[in-house]
């Protein structure tokens, strides 16, 4: 969708659409905001190859840093 968009010059998706996916609702509160948070978290933590892949410059070079500490 995303790709479409940027062909397209428009926006795949509205900011309360986002919204309403991830929180059932556009008007998440603190409470709900922090549940997500840490699903999320709890979800990525356990598959930290993929974000290496999708983000290489980014979060791989940080863990490949990371790694480096750890193994001098």
């Amino acid at each position: 969708m995303w790709i479409d968009g940027l062909q397209n010059k428009r926006e795949p998706y509205t900011k309360n659409s986002l919204k309403q996916k991830v929180y059932e609702t556009d008007r998440p509160n603190i409470e709900i905001l922090k549940r997500r948070g840490i699903e999320e978290a709890r979800r990525l933590v356990n598959d930290l190859a993929t974000l290496e892949a999708r983000f290489p410059a980014g979060f791989g070079s940080f863990a490949a840093q990371v790694r480096a500490w750890l193994n001098p």
